[in-house]
């Protein structure tokens, strides 16, 4: 009888336990999310390929961010293949950040002293420590809401405990062709602004360089058009003349 009672005893501690670590690691997401098939999660994690990172990377663009409400910054360039989660002070210090591989849009934000990474593509969630261990991995779902949370994520302005933040350009016209932010600004209640990161020479050279491409597409196609229209006259005009002739 004593052992049985020890056996129960010790399999309700181990439930206890297991509950409490799991909801530990429990993710705090906007997102509706579920498991991930067992015979899919490993050979997932295996592809997620994130690297903790201790120096400031360089960095083009500012495509999300997030702020928690002990005033850390995470902020995401996220429009290269090789993209950055990074984590700054708010006087705009960097503290650590998160390195990854992937071809699609991603996403960041606080889940209190941790970091969920999005993965747009693949519709993947993903908790990370300060550390960079990965806690817990989980499938978004696809439905109405959670299409809208999507925007939520890529909100250019968001209050904190008074601050003001804002994701901005500062190019003139050619904020019209930026399809991120080069600038990272907060304001606080008293009025004081003061920018955090602002990458305005980077991305000032790297949308000259787009919209001369995109010019110069236009301007070839523009004379190919002319040139094809200016061939088809000739043609049917030689056409008539010969018809003429003829007759």
């Amino acid at each position: 009888m004593k052992i049985k009672k020890l056996l129960i005893f010790i399999l309700s501690i181990s439930i206890i336990f297991c509950i409490l670590s799991l909801n530990s690691f429990a993710m705090n997401t906007g997102f509706t999310v579920c498991d991930i098939e067992p015979e899919d999660e490993q050979n997932l994690i295996s592809n997620l390929d994130v690297t903790l990172i201790t120096e400031e990377p360089e960095k083009e663009y500012i495509t999300c961010f997030d702020v928690n409400d002990d005033g850390l910054i995470l902020l995401v360039d996220g429009i290269t293949e090789i993209k950055t989660v990074s984590v700054y002070t708010s006087d705009g210090t960097f503290k650590y950040g998160y390195e990854l591989s992937s071809y699609g849009n991603c996403y960041a934000e606080w889940d209190g002293d941790n970091v969920i990474i999005y993965y747009v593509r693949s519709d993947i969630a993903a908790l990370f420590d300060n550390t960079g261990k990965l806690l817990e991995v989980k499938r978004i779902e696809n439905t109405a809401e959670n299409n809208s949370y999507w925007y939520e994520l890529r909100a250019e302005e968001r209050t904190v405990n008074g601050n003001k933040y804002v994701m901005k350009n500062d190019m003139g016209v050619l904020n019209f062709f930026s399809t991120a932010y080069s600038q990272f600004v907060v304001t606080d209640a008293d009025g004081n602004t003061k920018i955090i990161l602002d990458l305005s020479k980077q991305m000032l050279a790297g949308t000259i360089i787009v919209v001369t491409l995109v010019m110069a597409v236009f301007i070839c196609a523009i004379i190919i058009i002319i040139h094809f229209v200016k061939k088809s006259s000739q043609k049917r005009k030689a056409n008539e003349d010969r018809e003429s002739s003829v007759e």
